[in-house]
């Protein structure tokens, strides 16, 4: 039975040439997974001290994966995000880090005790996840155009909350239904940029939820003409960007006459969320 500490060396070791400086935090997620305790545990914990022999060969099986590019959220079928564990399958985005920029801002502006959402496009869930766990009190209805994604989210978001297969806005009738904001974090990878995604996101990713037309603005242009046919005067939009798409996604909301168009950057500096009001007043609603 190998110590635990040097394993953790080991793994993150082997596993430098396929995910760099995260190898350490990999190494210890698997470890925290196949023997089912805490990052605390795997250094302080007598229990956890060896490595029984035969869970080992649950570990070289994770690892051998990883080397090929598996990303390990899938291999563990799980993530942590935000505030919760996300279930994952092979049908959904894996949710980033940079995705939380949005869920922050969102519960950082969005202070009423009652409010109803949409999350368009929700993938796993995550978003909508979040918001109801830090907001029991909210409605939200979560839409995606596949089915098996849905499945997936509905796993994961417990609270106030409906499901609708629909593409974007296509499902809804004007005036049907009217929501406080809208939250989505949409395919946005151009068609350039596709070309030279990592192979661990190219190859086992979902491309329908990466690929936004060949500028990327697909998703963008549908949601700044047809998002206020569902929300209240005056109702919010927050969806996340790409690093360099913060002009060009707020031209697309200022052109179809959203007010208040801001950008919000990320923990590193870069444009990561643009947030609207369908309202032409010039008092900042947020």
């Amino acid at each position: 039975m190998p110590p635990t500490r040097s394993t953790i060396l080991q793994i993150q070791k082997t596993l430098e040439k396929v995910c760099g400086p995260t190898s350490r935090h990999e190494a210890e997620t698997i470890l925290q997974f196949v023997l089912n305790c805490t990052r605390s545990d795997l250094y302080s914990s007598p229990a956890f001290s060896v490595i029984p022999d035969e869970m080992l060969l649950s570990v070289e099986g994770i690892i051998a994966k990883r080397l090929a590019d598996d990303p390990l959220p899938y291999i563990l079928g799980s993530v942590y995000f935000f505030s919760k564990d996300i279930l994952l399958t092979r049908d959904v985005l894996i949710p980033r880090t940079e995705t939380e920029v949005l869920v922050e801002t969102v519960l950082k502006r969005e202070h009423s005790e009652e409010l109803s959402f949409a999350d368009i496009g929700t993938g796993s869930g995550a978003i909508a996840a979040i918001l109801l766990k830090e907001r029991p009190q909210w409605y939200g209805l979560a839409t995606d155009i596949s089915r098996k994604a849905l499945a997936v989210a509905r796993q994961n978001v417990s609270g106030h909350i409906s499901f609708a297969c629909v593409d974007m806005f296509g499902a809804f009738k004007p005036g049907s239904e009217r929501f406080d904001f809208i939250v989505s974090n949409p395919p946005y990878v151009s068609e350039a940029e596709m070309a030279h995604l990592d192979n661990s996101v190219i190859q086992f990713e979902p491309h329908s939820a990466l690929y936004g037309g060949i500028d990327g603005m697909d998703f963008y242009r549908i949601l700044a003409a047809d998002a206020g046919n569902v929300l209240k005067p005056g109702g919010r939009m927050y969806c996340e960007i790409g690093c360099d798409q913060g002009a060009k996604v707020s031209d697309i909301f200022e052109f179809q006459g959203w007010s208040s168009v801001e950008v919000r950057n990320d923990l590193a500096g870069r444009p990561r969320v643009v947030t609207a009001c369908q309202s032409f007043e010039e008092s900042n609603p947020f």
